[in-house]
């Protein structure tokens, strides 16, 4: 996710870089969310939480704006209000991956 420039960008862009996240989690979801020091792009990793046998990572190509983002959050926990929902879990700086 971090160090990506979005498929639309222009010659002219720079890459940019997410600097702060924050972890949402459903039932069977993992979600990362992912912005911009500026707070313009907003990216998204869903992460596969019930088969223990093999790590399913998602990222959705689409850069969101933060209400897109927002509104994309809101849909998810009204799609999975039947088994708690969607729920903050914490903020980070930083991925350490493997």
């Amino acid at each position: 996710m971090a160090g990506e420039s979005g498929s639309d960008a222009g010659p002219d862009s720079s890459p940019c870089y997410l600097q702060k996240f924050r972890l949402y989690e459903t039932r069977s979801n993992f979600y990362m969310i992912g912005r911009d020091k500026n707070r313009t792009l907003w990216r998204v990793l869903k992460i596969d939480r019930l088969d223990p046998s093999e790590l399913t990572v998602i990222e959705d190509s689409t850069a969101y704006s933060e209400i897109e983002c927002f509104d994309l959050l809101r849909r998810i926990h009204e799609g999975n209000r039947s088994s708690g929902g969607l729920k903050f879990v914490t903020a980070c700086y930083g991925i350490v991956g493997m």
